[in-house]
């Protein structure tokens, strides 16, 4: 394993320094959180190198997770269900929480040697089915509120490891990733309208989507086209994960 606070950082060439100058110019330029994640993991992609990068949102307490992959979604039915259930396990994810103080990007090898980290339920349960070993996670929560924990991770396939120069990438790319989350948050939920607002709220206390026609006087179709319009802005596919996404950007409590 390695230690994270005794590692030498990686010098940055001035390719890397152009490339991450780039990036934070082009996420200027982003107004939705869809393009938002699209254009991250694309970046993290090309910049660090993995087959599959993915952002978990974490609502807390409990772990509920919901996780975006690029180039793709994999074509496992479960796999938030798996995310949730097992990422207290998780190696990372421990480091992190038992260690309130450090949000620095970090690999799985800096806290779990390889036979251990094969061995554990976490690995078996989320990475196998994504054909993934290694991973190195930039958490964005540190700016972010109490009640989410999210995280950009890169995944790669058995084989090399992510380096130290990895490493110095993510450091650098961090502030930038918190700066672009926090903006969006801030300008509320992406463009969502006071009754859409109003709909993901009470639909978020356990209300159904026709009580919730009732109590504001109006069809069911017009809540389904608002509920279309409110996955749009949040770069969600559902109800649930609408509802879940407003209340990871604080927009509603839930």
């Amino acid at each position: 394993m390695n230690d994270v606070h005794a590692t030498t950082r990686a010098e940055l060439t001035r390719a890397d320094l152009r490339k991450i100058m780039d990036l934070a110019h082009q996420l200027n330029d982003v107004t939705t959180v869809r393009q938002l994640r699209q254009t991250i993991m694309e970046a993290l992609g090309r910049l660090i190198g993995g087959n599959l990068v993915g952002l978990n949102e974490i609502a807390l307490p409990g772990f509920r997770s919901i996780v975006r992959y690029w180039p793709e979604e994999p074509s496992i039915d479960d796999l938030n269900e798996r995310v949730s259930a097992y990422l207290h396990l998780h190696p990372t994810a421990c480091y992190y929480f038992d260690t309130a103080a450090d949000f620095l990007p970090t690999m799985v090898s800096d806290h779990v040697t390889p036979v251990r980290w094969r061995e554990s339920p976490a690995y078996q349960e989320i990475f196998v089915p994504i054909d993934a070993v290694h991973q190195l996670t930039i958490p964005l929560f540190p700016d972010v509120g109490v009640q989410r924990a999210d995280a950009y991770a890169i995944n790669r396939e058995a084989g090399t490891d992510f380096s130290e120069r990895d490493r110095a990438v993510a450091a650098a790319l961090q502030p930038l990733l918190v700066s672009a989350h926090r903006r969006l948050a801030h300008h509320g939920g992406d463009g969502l309208t006071e009754r859409q607002v109003d709909i993901l709220r009470r639909l978020g206390t356990g209300q159904t989507q026709e009580a919730v026609a009732r109590s504001l006087r109006v069809s069911r179709t017009i809540i389904k086209r608002e509920l279309a319009a409110c996955n749009v802005k949040l770069g969600t596919v559902n109800v649930t994960s609408a509802v879940a996404k407003a209340a990871h950007l604080g927009i509603i409590t839930p």
